[in-house]
């Protein structure tokens, strides 16, 4: 996946429009955070949410080591205490 030029240059953020992309992107996933944490769960749903939390973030680390993803996976660990 890290060999697509325009995955490459998603990361990178050159040009406007990979600007623009990358906000949505992030503006969108902080809502789905927002959303999901303030949810209230019983403890199977609790689980299933843990587990894909848990798969998004072991995709995303061997997806790429950009510093974007760092801060990202900060994020969702700080979703997760929050949760």
């Amino acid at each position: 996946m890290t060999d697509s030029p325009l995955w490459r240059r998603f990361e990178s953020g050159d040009g406007f429009f990979y600007k623009a992309l990358r906000l949505i992107v992030f503006a969108g996933c902080v809502f789905l955070l927002c959303f999901t944490g303030t949810l209230p769960l019983t403890w199977p749903q609790q689980v299933v949410l843990g587990l894909l939390t848990v798969l998004v973030v072991i995709w995303l680390d061997r997806s790429s080591g950009s510093s974007a993803i760092t801060l990202t996976l900060m994020l969702v660990s700080v979703f997760s205490t929050f949760r």
